[in-house]
């Protein structure tokens, strides 16, 4: 999967944050698996990793929190 295919599934997931510095996943809501969120911690549900996802989508070693790629 190349950068700009996992960039545009970002794009579409509820943690998608635009901020001064870029896109980010944002640090300040919990995700499940069904890509329901939630502004507070919750069984099931994993908080956004706050990475800007200019550079973690170029990088092959890293992965979604939430395993879209």
């Amino acid at each position: 999967m190349t950068a700009d295919e996992r960039l545009k599934i970002c794009e579409n997931c509820p943690l998608w944050e635009v901020t001064d510095y870029g896109p980010v996943c944002s640090k300040k809501k919990y995700i499940n698996s069904e890509q329901k969120t939630s502004l507070l911690k919750k069984d099931g549900y994993v908080k956004g990793c706050g990475c800007k996802l200019l550079f973690k989508t170029k990088n092959p070693k890293e992965h979604c929190i939430v395993g879209l790629w």
